[in-house]
């Protein structure tokens, strides 16, 4: 397992969460509700992304439960475009007086397809301030694995002007066209700092 460096300013860190999305009656049958259950693990700069083994050795677990707009089809990933939809639940965090329960005050979320690929794209806000998200859903021996990279956002930033999950995906896309997929990490679409303006 990695070692993880601790950083004076937290909003350097990008928070990975990975679980497994799981359907209400353990099926791959379509629905519009599903489980997202895992773990998160923070990144510092410069540092490289999470493995498995830091996943599966995290004390940070997630129970989340994923509300989609229409029924989607897991079992066959290429399809999902333009699918929106919501997340609630709890995750642990501890902030110094061991780990307890946090929840998002609200979080927006988008799939569709890159390249062939299926990635999503949130934007929400907790007590802690509001975030951006991206990452992508993964077959994994049969099971899907949703990756999610999250990057709160300082004041002054430009990206407080991306309003829903479109508007991140629209903006991450972009950054991805500029270089091969298969080159950079898609997670360096959410750098710590962003100076530029966005495109609109």
């Amino acid at each position: 397992m990695s070692k993880r460096k601790r950083v004076l300013d937290w909003k350097q860190t990008l928070f990975f969460w990975r679980g497994e999305l799981v359907h209400p009656e353990g099926t791959m049958c379509a629905s519009n509700k599903f489980t997202w259950n895992g773990s998160w693990v923070g990144c510092g700069v410069g540092e490289e992304e999470p493995r498995i083994d830091d996943f599966n050795a995290s004390k940070t677990k997630f129970e989340y439960k994923l509300d989609f707009l229409t029924d989607v089809d897991f079992s066959n990933l290429m399809q999902l475009v333009n699918i929106v939809g919501k997340t609630s639940g709890t995750y642990l965090l501890d902030n110094g007086d061991g780990r307890q329960a946090y929840c998002d005050l609200c979080q927006d979320v988008i799939l569709d397809c890159i390249g062939g690929d299926t990635f999503v794209a949130a934007k929400g806000d907790t007590e802690f301030g509001s975030f951006v998200s991206f990452g992508k859903i993964e077959d994994c021996g049969g099971k899907r694995f949703l990756t999610l990279a999250r990057r709160y956002i300082s004041k002054g930033d430009c990206r407080l002007s991306l309003a829903t999950p479109k508007d991140v995906f629209s903006h991450c896309r972009d950054k991805i066209g500029e270089t091969e997929l298969g080159a950079v990490s898609f997670f360096n679409c959410l750098p710590y700092r962003l100076a530029e303006k966005l495109k609109k």
